[in-house]
């Protein structure tokens, strides 16, 4: 990462620095050759990074507790009631 890479957290407003803090990502696994994709849920907690678990992208169990996931991220929930959902 180069230095005009990085975000100055100072410059960002509220709702922008909780949406660092709180996310979604998706991110593959790749086993015998093939890439199996899943969602987890992200958080900081101090200066670590902790990640939950949703599920496959391909299930719907694991698409609805996305979907609740990204809802609690917008209705400003902590990351204990939103790791509950999941």
């Amino acid at each position: 990462m180069q230095p005009q890479d990085r975000i100055n957290v100072q410059t960002l407003s509220l709702r922008d620095r909780f949406s660092i803090l709180l996310s979604t990502e998706e991110y593959w696994v790749e086993r015998n050759q093939k890439k199996y994709y899943y969602w987890r849920y992200c958080w900081m907690e101090g200066r670590k990074i902790r990640r939950c678990h949703i599920g496959s992208v391909r299930s719907l169990k694991a698409l609805g507790n996305y979907q609740a996931v990204v809802r609690a991220i917008a209705r400003n929930q902590s990351p204990q009631e939103i790791k509950k959902l999941i």
